[in-house]
């Protein structure tokens, strides 16, 4: 079950670097759930599953956008 999508932007109609529909990060709140014992691991699996998305947009490792990225 995956725990988020990334749903990429629209470039806008004759409006140069005004998108039609900007980027957008989905979680889904029960497999994230379902995957965290407490607020805290929760807290830290919304914070990967971020930066793991945001990369993938950009079309960079996690490690460039969060230097913290993996570090237990």
């Amino acid at each position: 079950m995956p725990l988020a999508r990334l749903e990429p932007g629209e470039p806008g109609p004759g409006r140069p670097g005004q998108p039609a529909r900007p980027a957008r990060i989905v979680l889904y709140r029960r497999p994230l759930l379902a995957r965290s014992e407490n607020e805290e691991e929760l807290a830290d699996l919304i914070l990967d599953v971020v930066v793991e998305e945001f990369a993938r947009l950009l079309g960079l490792d996690p490690e460039i956008v969060d230097p913290g990225y993996g570090a237990d």
